[in-house]
């Protein structure tokens, strides 16, 4: 079968049946989504619904109606990469309980569909989702178009780099690229984008058109350098990396059949990075190898470019990465801070921290120096760095010069308890 007789499976099932039970089931209180067609590799045959696919189509429905700050609700599950983080006991974010967190999830869907609803605001046009490598954000795209289906909203949704699929009351049907330039999108019919190595913008045919933008990337600049050329109002929107609750939960649906305890060892060790868990997770020697070999190929430069932030308030972030993009995701997390659009960086965990001293170590003060210098009054910025770096120069205790919280000139002298 086709992939496009896939596609035109999903759309008598979801736009022409209203079928939800054929797209959905429950797994452990999540929500499983079947997938119909291919858009991307080594995706499974069913996909889980992270809570934070909820959240962001509601705030994505709710940003084209206007509004423009969407807080970042953290839960017990995010304390693994929170602890680093400076706003972690100021208030400005929301922590939820875990009754909270459940009736919330329950109500996301009815609140979602009231959202879709209502007429989108004619200045609210582009929606950049982004975050670590492999946390699925080409599956929350699929998650949106099956959401849209069911309301019979018509969508584009493209992720090949020759080709866009529209989904309409006529069915679906892929347009080259060369003639999407005779598609007019109206102002209620969204773009979804998936961004790849071949595709970083959308065609000009949207860009010039009223319809919404919708687009998810790894946080390189280029994916976004549109955004920056053009005169719409965007929000960029920062995901959560995947939780190893979450994670436990996907592995049943994977190829490899994998532990809990092969899932939470390397998890501990390295981070919690979907798609290397599921690949790695029962060798974690040859990802270790691996990581070794990639971090002998780089300068110290090159790993002070992996993050870049740019702005005061860290809406606008890009991050410098290598040609092959693993080394960067394989040693930084992005995450959100208290505000959705806030970036948050910071090496994954201890071991990896160690990995990469181990290997730089001649000039390993230098950089440590110059990392603290870009983020003077960002501790989650610093992380493990800071901490490592504290534990060695004062575990005998003593004076030093430090910066003040709010980044002012070096003129506090702190002691040690």
């Amino acid at each position: 079968m086709s992939n496009i007789d896939r596609m035109s499976g999903l759309w008598n099932a979801a736009w022409y049946r209203k079928a939800r039970n054929e797209l959905y089931h429950t797994n452990q209180g999540a929500l499983i989504l079947k997938r119909f067609f291919n858009f991307g590799i080594d995706h499974p045959k069913h996909l889980v619904i992270r809570t934070e696919y909820l959240q962001a189509l509601r705030d994505l429905a709710e940003f084209f109606q206007g509004q423009e700050t969407f807080k970042t609700t953290y839960t017990e599950e995010d304390w693994e990469w929170r602890r680093f983080d400076e706003d972690v006991d100021s208030g400005t974010g929301t922590m939820v309980d875990k009754k909270e967190q459940q009736e919330q999830k329950e109500h996301d869907l009815e609140k979602i569909a009231e959202i879709m609803a209502r007429p989108c605001i004619a200045f609210h046009r582009s929606f950049l989702l982004t975050g670590t490598s492999g946390i699925g954000k080409t599956i929350w795209l699929y998650f949106v178009l099956v959401e849209r289906l069911l309301r019979n909203l018509p969508t584009y949704f493209q992720f090949e780099f020759d080709s866009v699929t529209y989904w309409s009351q006529d069915g679906v049907t892929s347009i080259p690229i060369q003639k999407f330039g005779r598609s007019r999108p109206s102002q209620d019919t969204w773009y979804l984008l998936s961004t790849n190595l071949d595709v970083t913008k959308p065609p000009m045919a949207a860009l010039s058109s009223s319809c919404r933008i919708i687009q998810t990337a790894s946080p390189q600049r280029n994916c976004f350098e549109w955004v920056y050329k053009g005169c719409t109002w965007h929000y960029k929107w920062i995901m959560k990396p995947t939780s190893r609750k979450e994670l436990l939960l996907m592995k049943q649906y994977q190829a490899k059949d994998l532990t809990e305890q092969q899932i939470n060892t390397f998890c501990s060790r390295f981070g919690t990075l979907t798609r290397e868990v599921f690949k790695y997770a029962s060798t974690p020697q040859e990802y270790e190898q691996d990581l070794e070999d990639q971090i002998k190929v780089s300068s110290m430069r090159d790993l002070q470019k992996l993050v870049k932030v740019s702005g005061s308030s860290g809406e606008d972030f890009s991050m410098t990465w290598r040609d092959t993009e693993e080394i960067s995701h394989w040693i930084m997390g992005v995450y959100p801070g208290p505000d959705r659009r806030n970036v948050r960086v910071n090496i994954w965990t201890p071991e990896t921290l160690r990995l990469v001293q181990a290997t730089l170590v001649s000039n390993w003060d230098e950089y440590v120096r110059e990392m603290c210098s870009l983020f003077p009054s960002e501790l989650g910025a610093d992380g493990y760095l800071l901490k490592d770096r504290l534990r060695q120069i004062l575990a005998e205790g003593g004076q030093w010069l430090s910066k003040e919280a709010l980044g002012q000139s070096v003129a506090t002298l702190c002691r040690t308890q």
